[in-house]
């Protein structure tokens, strides 16, 4: 039996909450246990996605997005570091922990 589908996430302790009385719209800030960033050769970077990449630059087309590259999750920065290695033919994507000022390498 896999053991995975047993364990939970942990629940984050709350530091805010805010409600927007009005439309019940409402967030809260929660402490996070550290953050997780996908690195190409050590450095930062950021995705450019096209919709249509044969017609980017024609007057009028919907722009690029910028999918995120940082993740309170490190199994979402994992997946995305092995999916552009392997589009990539390359090993140059890591991911790195970052907590309390610290970071480490984690893949």
């Amino acid at each position: 039996m896999d053991t995975r589908k047993l364990m939970s996430r942990p629940k984050p302790t709350i530091l805010l909450t805010y409600v927007d009385e009005e439309s019940g719209r409402g967030y809260e800030v929660t402490d996070e246990y550290a953050y997780y960033m996908v690195l190409y050769q050590g450095n930062a970077f950021n995705l450019k996605q096209w919709p249509n990449w044969d017609i980017r630059e024609f007057p009028g087309t919907i722009g690029p997005k910028y999918p995120r590259t940082c993740f309170a999750n490190p199994a979402h920065c994992i997946r995305l570091a092995n999916k552009l290695n392997k589009e990539n033919n390359t090993d140059k994507f890591t991911v790195i922990q970052i907590r309390n000022n610290t970071t480490r390498v984690i893949k």
